[in-house]
């Protein structure tokens, strides 16, 4: 009897567990990227100015595999890429595919040279390897500073902003810093970062660095001295931006999975009224906004983004939907119909496009200053 009571039990548990599985894949259809852009009623008479722009919809990609990652802009704003699991892709500012190639295997992150010819693409698995756009051709390989061609992998990459240095971030709480003119090692930071995710500053001296245990470290990459170290957030950091000048700071972060952080106990109301989306001013490090939901449903922001104009936030963190709010209150304005949780997004140099992938897709907006229902 305590056999066929047990046999039940594990039949109802799979059933339902189908059941979750089918609705949860019926509620993603649901989410049409061309729906229209939702507005908070509070904003209706504001959004479409300068400071709240309104975003219109160029191009939606689906990828051929899931598992997007990344997105960078080329110096002059004239393409993007996106990385992934699948094939890298590479698009204009107009929305036109320019290639699609699958060298070995695309991977966390691919920022372009200054010249826009080169992928600097950090794999999965090995090192970061130096691409040829165009042919397609490995142009140069760059290993890991102790452990070679081999594991680890690379979490993060990104390229300073005059295009000198090269940033990546190991999975072996390695930060490397490597001098593009020769691709000599020009620092080598150790410390106990998990699963980190960096940020350069746009006065090419800062280096900020996001772990899981919350906090963030400010480096001198160009000396290789420990700046500043603050916690930003009770749960792992995610994603870090900073904005056009480099005075403020934008941190999504993500409650950690059971057991990813040992010794730690997740508090779930602390979350709740800390918000998983802050901003921060780097003259004195505190903390200028916190975005916080009405009820406590996302439990990650896989990406944030000011623009320009450092009037509002983005964050991916909700399923079906870019969350714009407003920098001053952290209030909700829009929301842009993707069609799952948005990964990386980022702003083209000029602030007139925004790129973002999604676990499904490629998305393009133009930013857009015109009054509601006006042409």
């Amino acid at each position: 009897m305590a056999l066929t009571s047990k046999l039940k039990s594990f039949f109802k548990a799979k059933v339902l567990l189908v059941l979750a599985l089918v609705f949860t894949v019926i509620g993603y259809s649901f989410y049409d990227p061309h729906d229209p852009v939702i507005i908070d009623p509070r904003y209706t008479d504001i959004v479409g100015t300068k400071e709240y722009p309104l975003f219109e919809l160029v191009m939606r990609y689906k990828t051929k595999k899931n598992g997007a990652r990344r997105i960078s802009w080329s110096k002059d704003g004239s393409r993007f890429a996106h990385t992934g699991s699948g094939p890298y892709t590479i698009w204009s500012r107009g929305g036109e595919l320019l290639y699609e190639n699958l060298y070995k295997s695309s991977g966390a992150s691919a920022p372009i040279s200054h010249d826009g010819k080169k992928l600097y693409l950090s794999r999965l698995i090995g090192p970061i390897d130096i691409v040829d756009i165009e042919s397609n051709t490995l142009v140069n390989t760059i290993p890991h500073p102790d452990f070679g061609y081999l594991r680890p992998h690379v979490d993060y990459s990104a390229l300073s902003e005059d295009g000198q240095y090269l940033i990546a971030a190991f999975s072996d709480f390695t930060i490397a810093v490597y001098d593009t003119s020769d691709w000599s090692l020009k620092h080598h930071i150790k410390d106990d970062y998990i699963n980190a995710t960096i940020a350069i500053s746009p006065n090419n001296q800062h280096l900020a660095v996001g772990d899981a245990s919350g906090q963030i470290s400010i480096w001198d990459y160009i000396s290789g001295k420990l700046i500043h170290k603050f916690k930003a957030h009770k749960s792992a950091v995610k994603s870090l931006n900073y904005n056009v000048d480099g005075s403020l700071l934008a941190v999504g972060a993500i409650t950690p999975r059971k057991g990813k952080i040992p010794n730690r106990i997740i508090d779930i109301d602390a979350l709740r009224n800390e918000g998983l989306v802050s901003v921060w001013s780097t003259r004195n490090w505190q903390r200028t906004t916190a975005v916080s939901e009405d009820s406590f449903r996302i439990t990650f922001v896989y990406s944030v983004e000011v623009n320009p104009e450092d009037t509002i936030i983005l964050n991916g963190s909700k399923r079906g939907f870019l969350q714009i709010h407003d920098m001053k209150n952290g209030q909700l304005i829009q929301q842009l119909p993707v069609d799952s949780v948005v990964q990386s997004m980022k702003f083209s140099p000029d602030g007139q496009c925004l790129a973002a992938v999604s676990f499904e897709s490629v998305f393009l907006w133009k930013v857009v200053h015109r009054s509601i229902g006006k042409e």
